[in-house]
């Protein structure tokens, strides 16, 4: 009998759909990837509904790793902050921001890929009327406890990193990261805020390396 497959859940980020993670099966041979949407806009109405939420969702599935997409990730760290004992899931946090966006994030995508420009414009124009109320969420000004709070939950980050003309570090601090021994933070270069679709190669590449993929036993990953 073969070693029981490594889960991992992959949370959307804000007016996004689960399929942004089309390729994690792909990349990730040997995981069992769980894909999750938005529940119903009524069960999210805050950070906190979001986090205990995802908690139900944790506690029935018991992944290895949680990876969530900008307000994805949002409400996997503000869960992880809140629990009083270092849960047993690893937590990759990728284009989420801590303060208000830096004028270096407001784009979508760096490359000039027509197709993937339409996906992503026309998914983030049906999500936007389906749950508006994750507008309110991503927006709730939280006081500068919660940032101390948060910033101090290890974690770690993956930004796109544009035009590469910026180291980790700072990339992270312009999205109001404190570089700390709790943080892993890397960049996928020639990405913007959906690298997991502009650059899924390296993108999944960064994925197995931080959560030690690669040596677990048992897992078997495609060499190129």
């Amino acid at each position: 009998m073969g070693s029981p497959a490594i889960k991992g859940v992959f949370l959307p980020g804000l007016c996004c759909r689960s399929d942004i993670w089309d390729q994690a099966r792909v990349q990730l041979p040997g995981v069992d990837v769980v894909v999750l949407d938005w529940p119903w806009p009524e069960r999210i109405a805050s950070r906190d509904d979001g986090a205990a939420w995802l908690a139900e969702e944790i506690r029935a599935r018991g992944p290895r790793f949680v990876v969530g997409h900008s307000l994805g990730g949002l409400l996997a760290l503000h869960l992880r902050s809140r629990l009083r004992e270092r849960p047993e899931w690893d937590l990759v946090i990728v284009e989420t921001f801590l303060t208000g966006p830096h004028e270096f994030f407001r784009n979508h995508l760096w490359q000039p890929v027509p197709a993937l420009r339409e996906r992503i414009a026309a998914m983030l124009a049906e999500e936007r009327t389906r749950f508006p109320i994750l507008r309110k969420v991503a927006s709730e000004d939280e006081p500068d406890e919660w940032r101390a709070r948060v910033n101090a939950t290890p974690a770690i980050f993956i930004f796109g990193g544009r035009s590469g003309e910026h180291a980790a570090a700072t990339v992270a601090n312009m999205a109001g990261v404190s570089p700390s021994a709790a943080h892993d933070i890397r960049v996928v270069q020639g990405a913007s805020h959906f690298p997991m679709l502009e650059r899924p190669e390296e993108f999944y590449a960064i994925l197995r390396d931080v959560l030690r993929l690669e040596q677990e036993p048992g897992l078997r990953l495609r060499r190129r």
